[in-house]
């Protein structure tokens, strides 16, 4: 995954995936969703993400994930916007018996979204 710095930097925050072969971290609940807030700032979109769980130290997808994809006529601004809002409320709402502590790895778009001349003032 080719983010920016800064992206990288917020992700870090997280365990490596990198050894099962994923270029990306594994955040626990309170750091995905301080992540998400963080990201807010850089104006990236959170496309979706996947739930990982540690089985004996050993990452694990749950095949849980969700994604959020732009709607007709939406804005590249409104976008990010609501794509931070379903990953967080994603993060917050799962549960899962058999996934007693939940990680999730999070899917960024690589494109900052800045909002059109006409949306620059709201």
């Amino acid at each position: 995954m080719a983010l920016t710095g800064d992206a990288n930097k917020i992700l870090e925050s997280g365990i490596s995936l990198n050894s099962v072969g994923i270029e990306n971290w594994a955040l626990s609940r309170p750091q995905a969703l301080a992540a998400i807030e963080d990201l807010k700032s850089l104006k990236l979109t959170v496309l979706g993400g996947d739930v990982i769980q540690f089985v004996q130290d050993t990452p694990q997808l749950t095949y849980d994930n969700w994604f959020c994809e732009i709607e007709d006529n939406e804005s590249n601004i409104a976008f990010a916007k609501r794509s931070l809002i379903v990953a967080k409320s994603f993060i917050s709402g799962y549960r899962n018996a058999d996934v007693p502590e939940p990680f999730f790895a999070l899917v960024l778009g690589l494109d900052r979204m800045h909002p059109p001349d006409s949306e620059a003032g709201n």
